[in-house]
């Protein structure tokens, strides 16, 4: 989403809610709501408090999200470079091959893994990058032992391999359950609305402070479903580690 998007969405969901509180100050005298406002202030910061706790909750699991996405990343790229350069210990075959699967799986996770996850389509991502790279070791038959160690730790670090890149997936479809968003957009209603039952002596300003703070609740509404998505939007992680990579590989080939 965009920041001109994001303005406009902060800036109708405030004028809608200063209309709507608008309109039962002409239907409730707000001099008989002023009668309600040290039990509705009372209810209202311990519900606003139990509230901005659970949306404190979730920025900061969205903001690990993204440094766990990163890391694993970071991880994976690294991985994959380290194998390469491994692979030049075998003969020139083995090294080319490596070095040509390792280009196509970067390809694949930038130009397909990296736009599936950010539509949280995580269940469509083929296997095949990574089988190519285990059928390549799969054939190569190891002499002596220091062949064998070599190899040894060329399968080692496949398996490491695979490990990163399932943790970049799995924490990528990660995603707020049906019921946690029905609390989120519900609670945001409730905290809303409890803002037009305060009676104030001057009611224009009660009405700029409405328009404020529903305003500054669907901006961190905004933010906690952005950052469900860790991949997308503004907000989102790029595949950075995996485009110097095939830059790196690309230049060396």
């Amino acid at each position: 989403m965009t920041i001109l998007g994001i303005t406009l969405i902060t800036l109708v969901t405030g004028l809608a809610s200063m209309g709507i509180h608008g309109m039962i100050q002409r239907w409730v005298d707000h001099r008989r709501l002023r009668n309600l406002n040290d039990v509705a202030a009372a209810v209202y910061t311990n519900f606003g408090v139990l509230f901005s706790l659970i949306l404190g909750i979730l920025i900061g699991q969205g903001e690990e999200r993204r440094g766990d996405i990163s890391s694993a990343a970071v991880h994976e790229a690294a991985i994959l470079m380290d194998l390469v350069n491994v692979a030049q210990a075998y003969d020139d075959e083995v090294g080319r091959a490596v070095h040509t699967a390792a280009i196509g799986y970067a390809s694949a996770v930038i130009d397909e893994e990296w736009p599936l996850l950010a539509e949280h389509q995580g269940g469509r991502i083929k296997r095949a990058p990574l089988e190519q790279l285990w059928r390549i070791s799969k054939a190569i038959d190891p002499n002596g032992p220091r062949g064998q160690a070599l190899y040894d730790t060329t399968v080692s670090m496949l398996e490491n391999l695979a490990e990163a890149r399932y943790e970049r997936i799995s924490v990528a479809n990660d995603n707020l359950s049906d019921l946690l968003r029905f609390v989120l957009w519900v609670g945001a209603a409730f905290t809303i609305a409890f803002l037009w039952f305060f009676g104030a002596e001057n009611q224009k300003v009660q009405l700029l402070l409405t328009g404020i703070v529903t305003s500054m609740l669907s901006l961190v509404l905004i933010l906690v479903l952005s950052m469900n998505n860790p991949l997308a939007g503004e907000l989102g992680v790029r595949p950075e580690p995996f485009v110097k990579l095939l830059r790196d590989l690309s230049s060396a080939s």
